[in-house]
């Protein structure tokens, strides 16, 4: 599973995974001051990021695997069991 995320740390992002679902919240802010003789300038800014999905199958969360490179997040998942497979002769 992967995400883009610009402009985001690791310290930033949480995930959080259930047998079911993965949720993706990131958060940023960050302000900035000039001050000079005759005036002060403040600037602020906040980003956000949220994302719920849920899962086709059940997963292990104890295997579950992050990582965030050059904005782009990873999460390698792996299944609980393999779905089972039936074979039916013809008659």
């Amino acid at each position: 599973m992967t995400a883009d995320l610009p402009g985001f740390n690791k310290e930033d992002v949480n995930i959080e995974i259930t047998d079911e679902s993965v949720m993706i919240h990131a958060k940023k802010t960050m302000s900035e001051e000039e001050k000079n003789k005759n005036y002060v300038r403040r600037e602020r800014a906040a980003q956000s990021f949220y994302r719920r999905i849920e899962l086709p199958e059940k997963v292990k969360t104890a295997d579950s695997k992050a990582s965030l490179k050059n904005g782009i997040l990873e999460i390698v998942l792996s299944k609980k069991e393999p779905k089972e497979t039936k074979k039916l002769q013809v008659t």
